[in-house]
């Protein structure tokens, strides 16, 4: 659970098994122009883009860190873990904080 797909995987039912959740509800975002989607169960909330903390010597899709109540948590740059074309960040940016493998990482979006 928490792994991106396009959405036209989500319509051809990859990532989805009805028999073990019910009929799962996914949240659409877009990326480069490019449609995708995530579990709405992995998804624990959509911000707001604040300023982010540089973090040095990390992955080049390591934006740096947010505090998100007490806690700091890694912001990724989904456009580039995925190779997509960036475009730096927008007002209309967001940043997803999504569970992944029992850890929350947070995911930019826009």
């Amino acid at each position: 659970m928490g792994t991106a797909v396009p959405t036209s995987a989500v319509s051809r039912g990859m990532g989805h098994d009805p028999g073990r959740h019910g009929s799962e509800k996914y949240l659409t975002f877009t990326l480069s122009r490019q449609p995708f989607a995530l579990p709405k169960a992995a998804v624990q909330e959509v911000m707001g883009l604040q300023p982010i903390r540089v973090v040095e010597g990390g992955p080049p899709y390591l934006e740096g860190v947010i505090r998100v109540r007490s806690t700091l948590i890694p912001v990724i740059d989904l456009r580039k873990k995925l190779g997509l074309r960036t475009t730096g960040l927008k007002k209309r940016n967001c940043i997803l904080l999504v569970r992944v493998r029992d850890a929350i990482d947070l995911v930019l979006a826009g």
